[in-house]
């Protein structure tokens, strides 16, 4: 009788351990050991807009869109008379802010894959650039699985309250390769 009071309430309450975001992303990343994550992200509306850095004349295209927050950087504005080889000269870093987790959706939870560094150059390769869109492709390695739940608002400087937040530290690769329009003059 004891065995099966307690089995019934911890099917009421449900079990932490295997419903838990960070158990979920646990069980998401080994399913993405062998392969790593491999996004392939076609676009034909949006895309790549430009922002000036100031006091440069750097360049700052953001993708922002379907899940993806990530930015390129160059060493100067774009055209469209550019050819591919002068595009690949002026490239200066890619920063991959968020990208999707197919198969790994928790309710009210921002689940991302984070690299070592905010940019970087090495792994990133520019294949197309023409009429009017640009084609990159990057091969690189995470470090970890961050989560946050978005339910709980955490003021500045506060501690964040325990269970609203994980990282699971375990490299795992990313293959994305992005065709989309980029706003250039």
């Amino acid at each position: 009788m004891k065995i099966a009071c307690l089995v019934v309430f911890a099917v009421l309450l449900g079990n932490p351990s295997t419903d838990s975001p960070e158990q979920k992303a646990k069980k998401w990343l080994e399913s993405r050991m062998k392969s790593g994550l491999v996004l392939v992200h076609r676009v034909d509306k949006g895309g790549f807009v430009g922002h000036t850095i100031i006091g440069q004349s750097a360049m700052r295209y953001e993708f922002q869109q379907d899940g993806y927050r990530i930015s390129f950087g160059f060493d100067k504005k774009l055209d469209h008379k550019m050819d591919l080889e002068s595009i690949r000269k002026s490239f200066q870093y890619a920063a991959l802010d968020k990208l999707p987790t197919p198969g790994l959706k928790v309710k009210n939870w921002e689940i991302k894959p984070m690299t070592s560094m905010s940019s970087f150059k090495d792994g990133v390769e520019i294949l197309d650039y023409r009429d009017g869109r640009i084609v990159f492709r990057i091969k690189t390695e995470f470090f970890a699985l961050s989560g946050r739940d978005r339910s709980i608002e955490i003021p500045a400087d506060a501690r964040i309250p325990k269970g609203s937040y994980f990282q699971i530290r375990k490299k795992f690769k990313l293959d994305l390769t992005i065709d989309a329009p980029i706003g250039v003059k």
